[in-house]
């Protein structure tokens, strides 16, 4: 641990979010590209000593992380299987497969009522072809997915760090396994049953956002185990885009249990739980001494706040939208290139 003195910490958190996800894998696309230009061409997941993604952020981070094949099931130590830039194109290419347009709307929220929305079935598909028989454990860098087990009801993180700082030799699991797990959004994918690689553990489990929509926290109280004596932790915390509804007293004051939870409302006890979540993470972690804490994300504005909206039209909002955030965040993309050059 004493190479670790007095060393700012580097740490990449991503928000989930569904299709959104597209507007931080924008973001860290264009800081790929100026690293590239300044002559720094190694992975940029290997840059950052830690990364945490919740759902889309999942993709994002196992993206970031997974290492190259070499063979067949031998992975490289230090070649990334994926650029951002490459990342960016699986939500362009792949948007619509995962979340495919509906036409008959009232009978498809009809439907949504009684069960999940999409089928994961081409999801999963994706997922198996793009990251293959590679674990959790061969990631290029420290890293956190999270997800929710709801048969022993509490977050099941996972997750690669140093043997040092394990409470106890925990099993492996696939990277495929982990996203799918992570990004079970309740009502709009069903639950998950991952087995370890080993086999010596199963759980079921759903999306992690149901505890950590920002999972910028997760990631500081990892990163501080594995640095305890780093001399500061700087933060960037990637957000898919924030939606604020109009609801005033006059508009809630009269809604019983179905208002709340209705999807043609954007179920509002879900949008107000996720918002509150992740106003929280920014409170502590702005506050917490040794923390550089650096939120990029915007309001969606025009753009639909909907998780599963891939038409060509949203996605085009979407890379707008990212492309008016790095103007906003200037500073702490500035900032982020210069601690990863």
């Amino acid at each position: 641990m004493t190479r670790y003195l007095k060393r700012t910490v580097r740490i990449l958190s991503i928000d989930g979010g569904g299709i959104r996800g597209y507007i931080p894998a924008l973001v860290l696309a264009e800081v790929e590209r100026r690293l590239n230009r300044l002559g720094k061409r190694k992975p940029l997941g290997s840059l950052f000593d830690f990364i945490a993604g919740t759902s889309t952020g999942s993709i994002i981070t196992l993206g970031l992380s997974a290492p190259k094949e070499l063979a067949n099931n031998v992975y490289s130590k230090s070649e990334a299987a994926f650029t951002a830039e490459q990342i960016v194109r699986m939500y362009e290419d792949h948007g619509l497969d995962i979340f495919p347009r509906r036409i008959f709307h009232q009978l498809q929220e009809m439907r949504h009522a009684f069960t999940e929305k999409y089928n994961d079935g081409p999801f999963h598909e994706l997922l198996d072809r793009y990251f293959g028989r590679r674990g959790i454990g061969d990631s290029l860098t420290n890293m956190l997915v999270t997800s929710y087990d709801i048969e022993q009801q509490k977050p099941m993180i996972m997750k690669k760090v140093p043997p040092s700082c394990r409470k106890r030799e925990s099993p492996d699991y696939y990277m495929a396994d982990a996203i799918k797990a992570s990004s079970a959004a309740p009502t709009y994918f069903e639950p998950v049953k991952v087995y370890s690689i080993d086999g010596s553990e199963q759980h079921c489990l759903i999306d992690g956002g149901v505890f950590a929509g920002n999972p910028s926290m997760c990631a500081y109280v990892e990163a501080q185990r594995i640095y305890p004596n780093a001399a500061n932790y700087v933060v960037f915390s990637l957000g898919t885009g924030d939606f604020f509804p109009n609801w005033t007293y006059e508009k809630v004051k009269n809604w019983g249990v179905l208002e709340w939870i209705q999807p043609s409302k954007k179920v509002p006890a879900a949008v107000i739980l996720s918002n509150g979540q992740a106003q929280a993470v920014d409170y502590h972690l702005t506050h917490l001494p040794k923390v550089e804490y650096h939120r990029i994300n915007t309001t969606l504005n025009d753009c639909s706040e909907d998780m599963d909206d891939a038409a060509p039209e949203n996605m085009n909002c979407l890379k707008e939208i990212a492309q008016k955030l790095l103007l906003q965040h200037e500073g702490s993309i500035a900032r982020m290139v210069e601690l990863l050059k």
